[in-house]
Order: C-alpha cells, then sequence, then structure tokens
C-alpha cells in the first residue's frame, strides 16, 4: 500500500528492497534452463540472437560459480542481472497490485480539474484487480472474496 502523496518513491525503495531479497515484482521468469552434466564443458544454444549477453560472457559468469560443465539454453534474450539470477535460483516472481492510500485526500486536491471519466474509477479497479489475480466476489452481507479454483472451509 503506498502514500497517494509519494507513490512513486515508495515504490522504489520497496521494489528495491524485495529485489535484494530475490522477490522480482511484475516480472517473468527468463525462459532458460541449465542442465550439470558430468563432463563435455559448456554448451551454450539460443533461439534468438542475444543482444545484451555474448557467449563469452555467459561462460565467465557460469565460471564464475564453477560451472565448468552444463548444457545451457535460452529461449529468450536476457540481460546479464537475469542470466544470474537463474544461475543462481531461488528468485520468486510476483505479480503485484499497487494500492494507494488516503486516495480521498488525493482527490479533494484535485476536485478541482476533476472529469467524469474519474467516477468509475473504483469499480474499474476493482474489475481490474478481480481478472489480474483471479478472484471472485460473492454478493453477501460483509464483503467476500476467494481465489478462483480454491475451496470454502468454515
Amino acid at each position: 500500500m503506498l502514500d497517494v502523496l509519494k507513490p512513486l518513491g515508495d515504490k522504489a525503495i520497496i521494489e528495491q528492497e524485495l529485489e535484494g531479497f530475490g522477490i522480482r515484482l511484475n516480472k517473468k521468469p527468463p525462459a532458460i534452463s541449465i542442465k550439470k552434466k558430468d563432463k563435455g564443458g559448456i554448451a551454450i544454444t539460443n533461439t534468438q540472437p542475444l543482444t545484451n549477453l555474448d557467449q563469452e560472457g555467459i561462460k565467465a559468469v557460469l565460471q564464475e560459480y564453477k560451472m565448468a560443465n552444463c548444457d545451457v539454453h535460452i529461449r529468450c534474450d536476457p540481460t546479464l542481472d537475469e542470466f544470474i539470477d537463474v544461475v543462481e535460483g531461488g528468485r520468486v516472481y510476483i505479480p503485484a497490485v499497487y494500492v494507494l492510500n488516503k486516495i480521498g485526500e488525493y482527490y479533494s486536491l484535485l476536485s478541482a480539474r476533476r472529469n467524469t471519466a474519474e467516477a468509475n474509477w473504483y469499480s474499474q479497479m476493482l474489475s481490474r484487480l478481480r481478472n489480474s489475480i483471479s478472484f471472485t466476489e460473492f454478493p453477501t452481507l460483509y464483503p467476500f472474496q476467494r481465489k478462483i479454483g480454491s475451496t470454502l472451509m468454515k
């Protein structure tokens, strides 16, 4: 949850801290597979041209991590950081939704410039949220949501 009066600064700080712990927000894992083998050296195959890395750079990273014998299959154009993430392992890729706190203060500040398109912002945000993270809402006395595919228990 971000403060509406300074969302970008807070967002950058949170993302940097999570990156340090191996959590990648709103990113997909690079399509790279590394299989260790007993002997035979390093074999690199790629299905796309590599613009951010070259084969010598890949071999240098693998040698730094003591991987002298392995098969590397690259099906994307990764950056050096993405390739190191795959070599090290233990990274988690999570979709994120940013929520602004104190939105009422923001709209009172912008009330002079308010237009009719902003009237539906809340319902649009809820529908995008439900679609992006597969939630379903049940009309009850109290708002209740569950993830699609999960079961309800008392």
